[in-house]
C-alpha cells in the first residue's frame, strides 16, 4: 500500500504499536524518524498463557526503543509516543533519562505503516487467514475468548482484507 509521506521536522520521532489486542499475541512497533522507519516485533511466544508476563513485555519495549535511540542526541529530538498504556513504562524510564516526550494519538503515515506491518506479521503466523471458522475455534481454545472478544472485530477486519 502506498502511504502519503508527510515531512515533519527532522527532530521528531514517532513511536506507535499495532497488535497488542490481537487474540494471537505478537506486537509490532514502529520507530519512525521519517527517513528510514524501523519495525520492531515482539513474537507471540511472549504472550503465551503459561508464560505471559506483561511487566517483561514493558521492559522489552523500553529496551527496543532505547536501542533505536542510541544514534540520536536526546537534546535534539522529541519523541511523539502513542498514548497506549503499553508504552507507559518506556515513557517513564525515558523521561528519567531526560528525553522530551509527547504522548499523542499517532495518525497518518506512521499509523498506516505499523498497521500494514502488523498485518504482514499476522499473516505469517496464522494457519489459513481465509478460514474464519477454523481461526475462531483455535482462538477459543488458545485464549479466554470472553475476556478478549472486544478485540476480535479489528483482527477479523485484518484477516478478511
Amino acid at each position: 500500500m502506498k502511504h502519503k509521506h508527510i515531512e515533519l521536522p527532522t527532530n521528531i520521532i514517532e513511536i506507535d504499536d499495532s497488535g497488542i489486542g490481537c487474540l494471537y499475541g505478537g506486537l509490532s512497533i514502529i520507530f519512525n524518524n521519517f527517513k528510514e522507519p524501523k519495525f520492531l516485533y515482539i513474537t507471540p511466544s511472549y504472550f503465551q498463557y503459561n508464560t505471559y508476563d506483561i511487566k517483561e513485555i514493558y521492559k522489552l519495549i523500553y529496551k527496543l526503543i532505547l536501542d533505536c535511540l542510541k544514534e540520536y542526541d536526546k537534546k535534539k529530538i522529541t519523541l511523539n509516543i502513542c498514548r497506549g498504556s503499553i508504552f507507559n513504562y518506556a515513557c517513564k524510564r525515558l523521561k528519567k533519562l531526560k528525553y522530551k516526550i509527547n504522548r499523542v494519538k499517532i495518525e497518518g503515515e506512521t499509523q498506516e505503516l505499523i498497521e500494514d506491518e502488523f498485518k504482514d506479521e499476522l499473516s505469517k503466523i496464522l494457519i489459513d487467514t481465509s478460514d474464519y471458522t477454523q481461526l475462531l475455534e483455535r482462538v477459543k481454545i488458545e485464549r479466554d475468548f470472553e475476556k478478549t472478544k472486544s478485540f476480535w472485530t479489528p483482527v477479523r477486519e485484518i484477516m478478511l482484507d
